[in-house]
């Protein structure tokens, strides 16, 4: 007996081990289709609701100040005004017309941001019971109040003042930025269940957000602010009203027991190879009978 079990593990160590994929592999090779459609309208309301958003940074810091510095020259030196009451840039760098630029910006960014923080749960709950979709449209209102009362209050000097600006953050109390981003993410984490497609696509969302908005938006209000002050507030409207239409083809959330039932992993097909595959791979050597 003795002679047999080398010859058997020899045999049974020259067996060749069928090589099982990772799930992941698995993946990588059955890539859905249906979650990279899926992303697109959702990419392009974030490309839109954030170009939107950096065309209104540098145009109302712009109409603050003009206003600000029309009121110091009239009360301190009329003469400095030209008759179209308008004041060259270079003027309003004076210290008393920048503080209070800086005291008012700083109020309204601290009053947005606090009532933006303040409803992101209760719109989340309203999210939940009514769907995204809801949210999401209520959450371009606001955007689209700021941007036309920022018009307003520097268009019309001669009714509203400019601290009528500070009632621009009122407008948060339908959603903002926290609220906008926690719907985006939760629509993301619905469309997949594979970590590394989940991944990606939160990969697109920061990738369209960070170049809309901190690299083309910047740049196109500074190009389009030396054709007109009020140009870059019109196309932010125009911007968020095209996202409007783009709701409509956004996905719809699927129901967890609906999501569990229709995963990936488990309706993806397994190769022959697979199929044939053992589920325990047996042991180099033969299990040793202990004597009684």
């Amino acid at each position: 007996m003795t002679d047999h079990q080398p010859r058997a593990a020899d045999d049974i160590a020259g067996m060749p081990r069928e090589r099982r994929r990772s799930p992941g592999a698995r993946h990588k090779q059955h890539a859905p289709t249906a979650p990279r459609r899926a992303i697109r309208p959702l990419l392009l309301l974030v490309a839109l609701v954030n170009l939107a958003w950096s065309l209104y940074q540098l145009p109302v810091s712009r109409v603050l100040e003009s206003r600000l510095c029309r009121e110091h020259y009239a009360a301190h030196d009329p003469s400095a005004l030209p008759p179209d009451g308008s004041v060259p840039e270079e003027l309003c760098k004076v210290d008393e017309v920048q503080q209070r630029l800086g005291r008012i910006q700083g109020t309204v960014e601290a009053l947005w941001v606090a009532g933006d923080f303040f409803m992101t749960i209760p719109l989340v709950s309203v999210a939940d019971h009514y769907g995204p979709h809801v949210v999401l449209c209520l959450n371009l209102v606001p955007r689209v109040l700021l941007l036309a009362w920022t018009f307003a209050v520097g268009y019309f000097d001669r009714v509203l003042p400019v601290n009528a600006i500070l009632a621009a953050p009122v407008f948060s109390l339908l959603g903002g930025d926290c609220v906008f981003n926690s719907i985006v993410y939760a629509l993301v984490s619905e469309l997949t269940d594979d970590h590394v497609l989940r991944a990606t696509f939160f990969g697109y969302v920061n990738a369209i957000s960070s170049i809309f908005s901190l690299q083309l938006g910047p740049a196109l209000a500074s190009a389009t602010m030396t054709a007109l002050l009020w140009l870059p507030l019109w196309l932010g409207i125009v911007l968020l009203l095209l996202a409007l239409p783009v709701l409509s083809a956004l996905p719809s959330p699927s129901s967890p027991n609906s999501h569990s039932h229709t995963s990936p992993s488990i309706s993806l097909p397994r190769s022959p190879d697979e199929e044939a595959a053992p589920l325990l791979i047996p042991p180099p050597f033969p299990l040793l009978r202990v004597p009684t």
